[in-house]
């Protein structure tokens, strides 16, 4: 699983890498909102960590422009800002979707903990997608198996009436 990090500051994407590595997670650096959004258009992510405030444009923008795709629509972001809770920006954010936030400066355990949360329940969910496939699978395939045990006890078939015999 990914994990995209999202902060126009190099300095701050090399802190949250340096927190997150011990996670094993492969981590992808976006160093501005319009790169975020192309790194999301070519692959999935366990979870978006999001700067609030960005060069280019701000996280509420990111976040609206990422929720328009399905794809998007249920990747937990989690907003890192320096801003209070009670904030009034964070208002939007939270109603565009942000599933939490974290107040800069960083905790580096509660946020490498949080982050680490986000990514199982992601895999669970990716392995339960797995799973729901393959009950399908065998669902249909026993489907199939009683049809044609069905046929088989119903006997061979009569002949049309005027149909050749052989």
């Amino acid at each position: 699983m990914s994990i995209l990090l999202v902060d126009d500051l190099p300095a701050n994407l090399f802190a949250l890498e340096c927190i997150l590595a011990p996670l094993g997670q492969r981590l992808v650096r976006a160093a501005s909102g319009q790169e975020a959004l192309r790194r999301v258009l070519d692959e999935d992510f366990a979870v978006i960590l999001l700067d609030l405030r960005l060069g280019d444009m701000n996280g509420v923008e990111v976040l609206t422009l990422l929720r328009q795709r399905e794809r998007n629509r249920r990747t937990p972001v989690l907003l890192l800002t320096g801003l209070d809770g009670d904030s009034p920006e964070l208002q939007p954010a939270f109603k565009q979707g942000a599933v939490d936030y974290m107040r800069k400066p960083l905790v580096s355990d509660v946020l490498r903990d949080r982050v680490a949360l986000f990514v199982e329940l992601r895999q669970t969910e990716a392995a339960l997608r797995r799973q729901e496939g393959r009950v399908q699978e065998l669902s249909t395939r026993l489907e199939e198996a009683e049809r044609e045990l069905r046929s088989l006890r119903a006997g061979p078939r009569p002949l049309p009436e005027g149909a050749p015999s052989e």
